[in-house]
């Protein structure tokens, strides 16, 4: 896509690079590195020529690519060291705590006042600064505290009407510092009106469209503006989730895969009805807020409800939860919830109508046999696999009391709490 100047921005541009290319042309620089660049440095600081030359050249590309906007930009580190790096490696100024009081402020007014468009720093700039026309904070380091990333948008990034503020971070894949920017992000500092938290890819977009639920949670449930974030929660194999905070509100959305889907399958709406009977039953499951059946809004159905905090076992086990007594105490949890919820008394009560439990075990194998042959032709040779529904059929036991079962328990299907002693709360 090309972009056309104004007369005036191309009567600029095509001054500023002649002065610079002259200029260097005559004392025979090559710009093709780094060595180039220091030897231009050098000859510009020798002469007022020189001088109009170096400025001339950065005027010239802000033109071409449209950043004369002038954005003041702050470059956070967590070590001296590589503060001075950058500061060596891109000719920007430099605040550390050697920075003696007087240079810092002198630094600082002339930030302000856009004679420096960047400094670098480490951990001097946060509370009780000044800077209100800084928009971009650049964070390279991320094993911080969360408070120093709270006070860096916090106390850097003024709001103002004309400005948006950025706050970008760089961090070492395959590293701790992953999980410490994903807590991160749960801080309230974070949350920026319409802007997804998570980077929301093209496929997720698609699968969220903001405005629409924007206007159906305003309209339905009477909120007041505020800020929302969404980020999408990338475990788990059947309907999609995502995580929404407006404001002080914290939920957990549902809704179904996009694309072809098996009948009856990823129900989200029976889902929010089983939630709803068992709101005002004491068993360890989170309140449902919502749903919507207006496909106009996502284009399928989906619900809301509260999001419950604390710690999901997968891949590891906590370190708080290691000690033996909390292993042991963890398997209780895992029994005593489950037990809890089979002694649910659901007749007379809205569950009575979701399910039927005459002939459940007939229609759960059927189910499982028309789904796998929905399934077999989209997927690699599992031998032996219609066989085990065979012998299923013929060995079907007598059906005696029913009562509320969960249809994925297991280990990473539930939330226990961030604390000992270790206590499953949904």
């Amino acid at each position: 896509m090309k972009v056309a100047l104004t007369p005036e921005e191309e009567e600029k541009y095509r001054q500023a690079p002649g002065t610079s290319y002259n200029f260097i042309v005559d004392h025979g620089i090559v710009l093709d590195g780094l060595s180039g660049w220091h030897r231009f440095i050098r000859e510009s600081a020798k002469s007022r020529k020189g001088r109009g030359a170096m400025l001339a050249h950065p005027r010239a590309e802000r033109l071409a690519l449209g950043t004369q906007a002038r954005e003041r930009t702050i470059i956070f580190t967590s070590d001296n060291d590589t503060v001075y790096a950058i500061s060596a490696a891109f000719l920007i100024p430099a605040i550390t705590h050697q920075t003696a009081t007087k240079e810092r402020k002198a630094t600082l007014e002339a930030f302000n006042k856009s004679d420096y468009l960047a400094l670098a720093t480490s951990k001097v700039l946060y509370e009780g600064v000044n800077v209100p026309d800084a928009s971009v904070a650049i964070v390279l380091s991320g094993s911080v505290l969360t408070r120093e990333h709270v006070q860096r948008p916090g106390q850097l990034l003024r709001k103002r009407e004309d400005k948006q503020a950025i706050l970008c971070g760089a961090i070492t894949a395959g590293t701790v510092e992953e999980g410490i920017r994903d807590g991160r992000r749960q801080q309230d500092a974070y949350q920026v009106r319409g802007i997804e938290r998570q980077p929301m890819t093209q496929e997720n977009s698609s699968l969220i469209h903001l405005p629409q639920l924007i206007r159906f949670l305003r309209d339905s449930l009477s909120l007041e503006e505020g800020d929302i974030s969404i980020e999408r929660h990338e475990a788990g194999y059947s309907n999609e989730t995502f995580f929404v905070c407006w404001g002080e509100k914290r939920w957990v959305l549902r809704r179904p895969p996009s694309g072809d889907l098996l009948p009856t399958a990823h129900d989200v709406l029976r889902e929010y009805r089983v939630l709803s009977a068992l709101s005002s039953m004491d068993v360890r499951t989170p309140q449902p807020v919502i749903a919507c059946e207006d496909q106009d809004v996502l284009g399928v159905p989906f619900y809301l409800m509260q999001r419950a905090e604390g710690l999901v076992v997968r891949e590891s086990l906590p370190e708080i939860f290691d000690p033996p007594a909390e292993r042991k105490r963890l398997g209780e949890e895992l029994i005593d919830a489950l037990a809890e919820l089979h002694a649910i008394q659901w007749k007379g009560t809205d569950l009575e109508g979701i399910g039927r439990p005459q002939g459940y075990l007939e229609r759960q194998l059927k189910r499982w046999t028309t789904q796998c042959e929905l399934t077999l032709p989209h997927t690699r040779s599992l031998p032996g696999l219609q066989e085990v529904g065979g012998w299923l059929q013929q060995r079907l036991p007598p059906v005696n009391a029913a009562t509320v079962v969960h249809g994925d328990y297991k280990v990473d299907n539930v939330m226990f709490s961030a604390h000992t002693p270790a206590r499953l709360v949904a």
